[in-house]
């Protein structure tokens, strides 16, 4: 498995984050605003990479699919 960037990291901990915190994954939105960001394209981005890595798995045109693969 390829290792996360750092901002990867950051998207990854916050998405695990918000998971503990609500029993649900966020949405690129909501991960936009906790990482500060101005584009949810950005996050859109990072989650492609971060899924492409294995760490994440997500199902299309559903806000709140991010599933987490690696711990």
């Amino acid at each position: 498995m390829k290792e996360l960037t750092v901002k990867q990291k950051l998207v990854f901990e916050a998405i695990k984050e918000f998971i503990d915190k609500n029993s649900f994954p966020p949405t690129c939105n909501e991960l936009k605003n906790i990482l500060g960001y101005s584009s949810p394209n950005s996050i859109t981005g990072h989650l492609d990479f971060i899924e492409k890595k294995g760490y994440i798995k997500r199902t299309p045109a559903i806000a709140r699919s991010i599933v987490v693969l690696q711990a």
